[in-house]
Formats: structure tokens, sequence, C-alpha cells
């Protein structure tokens, strides 16, 4: 019988196959637990052999009673093309996510081709260390594919708008930055093109849609002018 975490690859691979489109999208998935077929096993592979999109580092997939937190990419005929664990768990505010959470290696990954473009996936907290983005940007991303649980609080909805704008400027990629929206996070969604202007945002909806265009000549534009982007593989 599947395991009762192994919905979720397959549900996301599904509606990516039946709706043509590829997805970004988080999950929990077991640290040292094996999954038989489909997408479930392919996110595990990835997690555990380094495939593309995995964060490297000591340890491996060993026994470990938490959980990956982690970002699954999946194509638009369905298939898992990068499964990346959260590297930086949030522990802050009173939170300590790392007593549930297994961390993922100390490196930001390696982008993930998806949709003709090449993604960075950025993990919620992971938004806070600009070296993460960095790294990603270095290793060829044009676009940081964002998924957050943003948690409310005293200024959060300001640092999160700020903190994905400075991304996206001090990189010159687009941040396609989805948060959820419930009772504890803000939501506030957005698409954040390489000079930093919101192109498409949404507010505190449970459920929306925002759509903008991703033009890779702005990305090289941006960098020609801003000279700020880090140099591929540098």
């Amino acid at each position: 019988a599947a395991a009762a975490w192994e919905w979720w690859p397959q549900a996301l691979s599904d509606a990516a196959r039946r709706f043509g489109v590829a997805v970004v999208a988080g999950g929990f998935a077991p640290a040292d637990a094996p999954a038989d077929s489909g997408p479930a096993a392919r996110l595990v592979a990835a997690l555990g052999e380094g495939a593309p999109g995995r964060a490297t580092g000591a340890g491996g997939i060993g026994r470990d009673a938490r959980v990956w937190n982690v970002l699954l990419a999946v194509d638009a005929d369905g298939g898992v093309v990068g499964a990346q664990p959260k590297t930086r768990l949030y522990d802050a505010f009173s939170y300590r996510e790392s007593e549930m959470v297994r961390p993922g290696g100390p490196g930001a990954g390696a982008p993930v081709k998806l949709a003709g473009l090449s993604l960075g996936l950025v993990n919620c907290y992971e938004l806070r260390f600009p070296e993460l983005a960095r790294g990603l940007v270095a290793g060829g991303a044009e676009v940081l594919a964002l998924s957050a649980a943003w948690v409310r609080g005293p200024l959060k909805e300001d640092q999160w708008a700020t903190l994905a704008r400075a991304r996206a400027i001090e990189n010159c990629v687009y941040v396609l930055a989805a948060g959820a929206r419930t009772r504890e996070t803000i939501g506030r969604s957005m698409i954040i093109d390489p000079g930093g202007v919101v192109r498409a945002g949404l507010s505190d909806e449970p459920e929306a849609l925002a759509l903008a265009e991703i033009d890779t000549a702005a990305i090289a534009a941006a960098r020609a002018q801003a000279g700020s982007a880090p140099a591929p593989g540098s």
C-alpha cells in the first residue's frame, strides 16, 4: 500500500499532466522512507541520489524521525524534474522547525529546467538568506520560484515584499513568490520582474491567480544595465 505522504507528489503530477502546465509546490516527505513507484519514488530518488535540484551535503538519506520540507518541480507531462529540501529551517520568532524537519545540505542546490526556463527553488525562510539566491543565479537560474507560508506578525508583510523584491533586484531575475494564505500566514503572492517591479500581485484572497509574462530579454537587459548579477558558474 502507498504511504500516506505519497498522495501529494502524485496529485501534483496528475494536475500538471491534466492541465498541461509546469508546477512547483511544497510538501513533506519522510527522511528515510522508500517509495515504490511513480512521482513519490522519483522524489525520494532525487533527494537520495543527488539528482538535479538536490541540495548536496553530508548525510544523505538515513535514519531520522524528522521529515523533509521539500519543493517539488514537475513538468507539463507530470514528470518530476527536481526535488529540493529546505536548507534553512525556521528556528526564529519562537518557532523551532528543526524539531520536526530535517535540513537539506548547506548548498543552494542546482537550478531545474522547467517550461523552457532555468528555475532556482527557494523555500520560505530561505528568502532571508541572499547567498542562497546568489548561488542559484550563479548556477544559471533565470527565475527564482519561491514557495512560502510566511507567518503573520508585526512588519511581516513588509519584510516579505522587501526581501522578495531585493532578491529580484540584486540578482536581475524574476521572482515568482507564492505565499500560502491561512489564518496564520499572510498570502501576498506576487510576480516580480528583474528590476524589482511587481508585475502581478495578490492580497490575502484564500484562492486567486496572478499572471505575468516572463521575458528572458528583460533578464538580459537588466543584467547588462545593472551589472550586478553573478556570472554563471562563479
